[in-house]
């Protein structure tokens, strides 16, 4: 028997870190997946299936995964969220640094931070301005990179562009396909007269 849908509310970083502005002319907007990632908003996460290991720290969802934050929403067959505990309580320095991150818990321990997120299988990223697609995505929170691998397609509105590899710096909203030709089918808006 199949579980029922999980609906977790953790206080975890799926997409980067702090707000950034940048160029629209990129091949991603990054800014509205750094500005879904501001500090002390929720991940609401439905999926069938949740797993925790504890000893590898690692939180696993899987069947229908969505994960949502500020606007962006993350679906994938699976999302593995690995995470590293912090000590018990911690320091002064130690609750600054989580606070400056944005890392929230994961597998709903006190003092965990959240270190990098992989998903896979069917990989959808919605944004308010585009549609970022793949077979695969890491989020590295260190770094503050997200890269999405396979048939990566980035649509907004009729422009598209495709290619092997997205990598996206959340921090200078600065993004690269790489990996082979890419291809892209620009579209002008058109301002009314």
């Amino acid at each position: 028997m199949r579980a029922s849908c999980l609906v977790l509310t953790l206080t975890l970083l799926v997409i980067g870190l702090a707000p950034s502005g940048g160029a629209r002319s990129q091949a991603v907007d990054a800014a509205p997946i750094a500005e879904a990632t501001g500090r002390g908003k929720d991940v609401n996460i439905e999926a069938d299936n949740m797993e925790v290991l504890d000893k590898s720290k690692q939180a696993i969802f899987t069947g229908n995964v969505n994960a949502e934050r500020g606007g962006v929403t993350m679906k994938s067959s699976r999302l593995v969220v690995y995470y590293r505990s912090s000590a018990a309580g911690g320091t002064g320095t130690d609750k600054k640094a989580q606070a400056k991150s944005g890392a929230g818990n994961a597998g709903g321990g006190a003092g965990s931070q959240v270190t990098n997120l992989d998903a896979t299988g069917n990989v959808i990223i919605i944004t308010r301005t585009q549609k970022i697609t793949g077979d695969k995505a890491l989020i590295d929170v260190k770094a503050n990179t997200l890269t999405v691998e396979g048939n990566v397609v980035v649509e907004q509105g009729s422009s598209v562009v495709k290619g092997s590899k997205l990598l996206v710096d959340l921090t200078s909203n600065r993004s690269q396909m790489t990996g082979g030709r890419v291809k892209g089918l620009f579209t002008p808006s058109q301002k009314s007269q």
